[in-house]
């Protein structure tokens, strides 16, 4: 949830930048290289320290909830001293690139929502769990469009042209990068809807159900992507094995964890290791879709 969005959001962030560089309209010096390179990291920084703020403030909140005053306080200067750089890191990304503040239009109600729920003493709720991995999955297009909004069609790399809080640039990131993104937010959606299945809702038929039929539609989603122009094919097949597998799982291995005489022991630790391959391909298919991407890239701010 931190890593993958983090590898396929830079390598879309590379092929834009090198498509806008291609066709000349890149500009020069600090908004040509460093100040992307800037941003870029400025971002990463939020993203990764903000998930430590967001994981200390979940125990504060907790702990507030239940009166527990030692973890309470155990948790209050970790999450002052994350929150106070993840602040940092995000201001210094919109200084250099204005157009990144669009992006709280998603970031904003997903985290609130994911907040609301673990006051509410639900942290490991379906809905928190759905808020968090699709906030995750749209670090890519936060990225993408850093490599978008360096170029000197964006007045030099600022944005501040008719409106501070445009979505402009947003609207020229290319549909098989959205494709990427959607892929990463079902699986990780998925996975929430299977983790259930396999330890607190382990033999609710009603949850086993649910998570079989989410799997078979992030399928069928999944497979109809091909349709989009500049689609690469092994970014597309990957992704298929890949939802085509999660599939497969959302029954077989619920029901062997239920069955009277199990074949695998299914701990935990051993639900989540079987993941590592699937988060890789849907990883490797998202990096593979922005490498192969040759498309043209519209940009339009004046």
């Amino acid at each position: 949830m931190i890593i993958a969005p983090l590898i396929v959001g830079l390598a879309w962030l590379w092929a834009l930048r090198s498509i806008v560089s291609d066709a000349g309209a890149l500009g020069s010096g600090f908004h040509a290289g460093i100040g992307a390179v800037l941003t870029a990291l400025a971002v990463a920084v939020a993203w990764v320290v903000g998930y430590l703020t967001f994981f200390a403030g979940g125990k504060w909140l907790q702990a507030r909830s239940s009166g527990n005053t030692r973890i309470r306080a155990a948790a209050k200067t970790p999450t002052l001293v994350y929150g106070a750089v993840t602040l940092v890191a995000v201001v210094c990304a919109v200084l250099l690139q204005p157009h990144l503040l669009w992006w709280a239009v998603i970031f904003v109600p997903l985290t609130a929502i994911a907040l609301m729920e673990i006051n509410r003493g639900t942290p490991r709720s379906f809905i928190a769990g759905a808020a968090e991995t699709v906030a995750s999955a749209f670090l890519i297009a936060v990225l993408a469009s850093v490599g978008v909004g360096a170029s000197q069609p964006v007045s030099d790399g600022v944005t501040l042209t008719r409106n501070l809080f445009t979505a402009e640039v947003v609207d020229s990131l290319p549909a098989v990068m959205w494709w990427s993104l959607v892929w990463l937010a079902l699986y990780q959606v998925g996975t929430v809807l299977y983790v259930k299945t396999m330890i607190r809702k382990k033999g609710d038929r009603a949850w086993w159900t649910g998570s079989m039929v989410f799997h078979a539609v992030s399928l069928v989603v999944v497979v109809f992507s091909v349709t989009s122009e500049h689609m690469g094919i092994l970014p597309w097949l990957l992704a298929v094995v890949v939802f085509g597998w999660a599939l497969w799982r959302s029954y077989a291995v619920p029901k062997d964890a239920t069955s009277t005489e199990p074949k695998t022991a299914w701990t935990p630790k051993k639900v989540g290791m079987t993941e590592i391959p699937a988060v890789i391909g849907v990883t490797v298919a998202g990096l593979v879709a922005a490498v192969l991407y040759d498309g043209p890239l519209v940009l339009f701010i004046g």
